[in-house]
């Protein structure tokens, strides 16, 4: 057997005979921190005992003494969650800002792919024809009009599909 493989599998079997950390205590609910970021939004929620389990809803109000989540997709409502209990919290925030970054960009290079496909190389200019309207001309206003397109795409799309934003997580 390998002297290496012999000394990794004693280090590996040392270190799981070692006694385990304590888990950390719960990092204290700030409202002052957590409830502006809730203020509009719809919430989701992962609680602990004495019912563990996780809901989702409209905030109705935020506090020191936890968070009320008004009723919301057959989910009875007002449910309010004591502070205490709560393991992690996320906000739903759209993504329409990075939906169109990235329309945008990928709509401009499909503008471009378009135009240059559609593109016909223009002569030498002693050879020249007088209409050079099927020149290069289109490449720049593809590229423009495929951005515009995109980012506008993109957008709509970006603020449609959730992005869940964690707001606070009891155990790190």
């Amino acid at each position: 057997m390998n002297p290496s493989w012999v000394s990794a599998l004693a280090i590996v079997v040392a270190a799981s005979s070692l006694p385990g950390q304590t888990p950390a205590a719960p990092a204290p609910f700030d409202p002052e921190r957590v409830c502006p970021q809730l203020e509009g939004h719809l919430a989701r929620v992962k609680y602990e005992p004495p019912q563990a389990g996780g809901t989702l809803g409209p905030v109705v109000t935020c506090g020191r003494d936890g968070v009320t989540l008004a009723a919301y997709a057959g989910q009875p409502g007002p449910q309010i969650i004591d502070a205490a209990t709560i393991d992690r919290l996320w906000s739903r925030r759209g993504s329409g800002l990075a939906g169109g970054v990235w329309g945008g960009l990928l709509g401009g290079l499909m503008g471009y792919a378009i135009a240059s496909a559609r593109t016909h190389l223009c002569p030498a200019p002693p050879n020249s024809p007088p209409d050079q309207t099927h020149c290069h001309a289109n490449i720049p206003t593809g590229i423009a009009v495929g951005t515009i397109a995109g980012a506008g795409i993109g957008w709509f799309f970006g603020r449609g599909v959730p992005r869940w934003k964690i707001i606070y997580r009891a155990h790190p």
